[in-house]
């Protein structure tokens, strides 16, 4: 498989002016980090070009931390989940950022999304989802990995709960088991109505 394409450079010192200095210049600083497939388990500091890290969020938004990506240094070719993207504070621009290896059986946050809300009568009568849980952990086996987790709400009235066993899971993903109850969101209403769905 094929995945987009980042290039690094190596960097031999950190701290604050340094950094600095190279975000005037178009850079950012960054870090790889953790286990790759192939064993491979370094702690590199690197740096990145701003323009092209900032045009790949423009793209992917939310959904860039679980996007693989093959990031190039110095011709060696390392596959990775951009990780802990800092950005300045009331802006989008990127400070820093880290690169996780990925190997199988990593840990990735999904973003949800919910289809089929025009199928369901409640919620076309004014009911509304009301999220509990934004994004979910899973394992993942696979290195075709998909960009968020799918819930269908073509079914359920008010006060219907949805939870982790409604999940589309696609194959090679395991989610992570939840520590409270599994309450992605619950089906709510404007009104004390009790339309069927």
């Amino acid at each position: 498989a094929s995945y987009p394409r980042l290039t690094a450079l190596p960097r031999d010192w950190s701290g604050t002016r340094r950094s600095m200095e190279m975000r005037v210049n178009g850079r950012i600083p960054a870090v790889l980090y953790g286990v790759g497939e192939d064993g491979t388990c370094d702690r590199q500091l690197l740096s990145v070009a701003t323009r092209d890290l900032e045009k790949e969020m423009r793209a992917k938004g939310v959904t860039i931390e679980n996007t693989l990506y093959e990031l190039d240094v110095e011709g060696t070719t390392h596959v990775v989940l951009p990780r802990q993207i800092q950005l300045r504070t009331g802006r989008e621009n990127v400070v820093s950022c880290s690169f996780l290896r990925f190997h199988r059986g990593t840990l990735v946050d999904f973003p949800l999304r919910y289809v089929d809300a025009d199928k369901n009568s409640y919620l076309r009568r004014g009911g509304y989802l009301h999220r509990v849980t934004g994004l979910v952990k899973c394992y993942v086996d696979t290195f075709d990995v998909p960009t968020h987790l799918t819930v269908s709400i073509a079914t359920g009235g008010k006060d219907h709960v949805l939870r982790f066993d409604d999940i589309q899971l696609p194959e090679g993903l395991r989610i992570k088991p939840p520590r409270g109850p599994g309450v992605l969101a619950v089906i709510q209403g404007r009104t004390m109505d009790t339309v069927g769905a």
